[in-house]
């Protein structure tokens, strides 16, 4: 993966539109790049805290649709980029419709890696399309770049309480149960220290069988479980 930060000094914007409500509000910039003949319309995103200042940037050409993931409001799908106030990239990925999908990487400054997580996505050939959970490898490092922690993660199937939202109290009521995906650890998960050390081992066994939880192929239809 490339990181690069496209300067916002190539193109002014020309709309500006608050998307969020709250601490972290993220602005709509509509502008347009000229490199000798080509024309390219970026749109951006950028997050900002109450005073204003920019927390982060989200850069993508008009041709992704980040419209059709919902009828309920506006959600980011895009090449996600962080950058620290000196400009090192603080952790990059790939959104979809608010989701994490794919590898993501979090360093500390000076482009120190920090952390490695994949999110993948399941593509069912029937039900619900379900994304941006944990799965694979799954790694912390030190910010003198020794192996911090160390894992893999697993996409099953538990069966849990869930909130029901209750027109007459407008309230969130609990209801039991029902089957939902999630991510969980699995196998060996390792921490060492600063020098390289084992200081702690476990390993998780497959959840899968146990009384609240069962592999994905038992509700739908697989085609195949993919990375985005």
């Amino acid at each position: 993966m490339i990181f690069s930060q496209i300067g916002v000094e190539y193109g002014c914007p020309v709309k500006w539109t608050i998307l969020g409500i709250g601490i972290d509000h993220i602005r709509l910039g509509i502008d347009t790049l000229t490199r000798d003949t080509l024309k390219i319309t970026r749109t951006h995103f950028y997050r900002i805290n109450s005073t204003g200042d920019t927390l982060a940037d989200l850069i993508f050409n008009e041709s992704i649709d980040n419209l059709s993931c919902s009828d309920d409001g506006y959600f980011l799908t895009g090449i996600w980029t962080k950058w620290f106030p000196n400009h090192d990239v603080e952790e990059s990925g790939l959104y979809v419709c608010n989701q994490k999908i794919g590898e993501w990487f979090y360093f500390y400054k000076k482009n120190k890696i920090k952390k490695y997580e994949n999110y993948f996505q399941t593509s069912l050939q029937e039900g619900p399309r379900l994304y941006g959970f944990l799965n694979g490898l799954y790694k912390e490092y030190y910010e003198n770049g020794k192996t911090k922690i160390t894992g893999t993660y697993k996409i099953v199937q538990e069966y849990a309480s869930f909130l029901n939202f209750n027109p007459d109290t407008y309230e969130d009521d609990e209801k039991c149960c029902a089957w939902k995906i999630t991510s969980v650890k699995y196998g060996d998960w390792i921490e060492y220290n600063q020098k390289g050390k084992v200081i702690s081992r476990k390993y998780y066994h497959d959840k899968v069988g146990k009384k609240n939880f069962r592999d994905l192929t038992d509700t739908y239809n697989f085609k195949d479980l993919e990375k985005y």
